[in-house]
């Protein structure tokens, strides 16, 4: 397979310097992903986030794109999206996760996590689906 360097988007690069009223709101809402373990630790970025959950995967080879914003129904301070694309999969083409995230002095507590997949094959191939792949 062929290894990706990971790149951030600006924004999750920046996201120490961002106010949270200054971030754009996340709009994809929590319904649409299938809910997944919620670390239970502090994470001192939001890139350590990200890293923590593609590991957790066996991922982190792959390209990763990903974007910090608001929580628009208000119960998280922010709201991590990241994905990754263009799987060497017969059946999986990429995943997206939508992390809830609160701060505090010392980093991130995740309190809400979910994932979603973009299938190969099925009736909803190249679309985001909560469900599996077939």
């Amino acid at each position: 397979m062929k290894k990706h360097v990971l790149t951030l988007l600006p924004a999750a690069l920046l996201a120490g310097c961002a106010t949270v009223g200054s971030l754009e709101p996340i709009t994809i809402p929590a319904s649409e992903f299938r809910p997944i373990e919620r670390a239970d630790r502090v994470f001192a970025t939001e890139r350590w986030v990200i890293d923590y959950y593609l590991r957790l995967d066996g991922r982190g080879s792959e390209e990763v794109t990903s974007q910090l914003g608001r929580d628009g129904t208000g119960n998280a301070d922010r709201v991590l999206l990241f994905s990754t694309d263009n799987y060497a999969d017969d059946s999986v083409q990429g995943e997206q996760w939508r992390v809830a995230l609160d701060s505090s002095d010392i980093g991130y507590l995740v309190i809400q996590a979910g994932k979603r997949y973009k299938c190969y094959r099925g009736p909803n191939a190249g679309n985001w689906q909560r469900d599996l792949c077939p």
